[in-house]
């Protein structure tokens, strides 16, 4: 099951939420909290913590960087034979 949450949204975690009176969800919010990823306020309600524009554009900047080299590397291991078994 996926929940989706944007930035900032509101986990709610109240007993009026069936999920939160599941211990795996508890301790997995437990340790999204750890990593930075879930704020708990001081009433106990959690919120998706607010990404920088580094954390969000770091990733394509970095396969940018990496995936023509690793693509170039792999052309270069294909056999004529292995060619039909691609489909492009």
């Amino acid at each position: 099951m996926v929940i989706p949450y944007s930035p900032s949204s509101a986990l709610n975690s109240r007993p009026a939420n069936p999920l939160s009176q599941i211990s795996p969800v508890r301790e997995a919010l437990r340790d999204l909290e750890g990593q930075g990823l879930v704020i708990t306020s001081p009433q106990q309600e959690r919120d998706v913590a607010p990404l920088t524009h580094d954390e969000c554009t770091g990733p394509t900047r970095l396969r940018r960087r990496i995936e023509p080299e690793i693509a170039g590397r792999a052309a270069a291991l294909l056999r004529e034979k292995n060619l039909p078994r691609i489909n492009c």
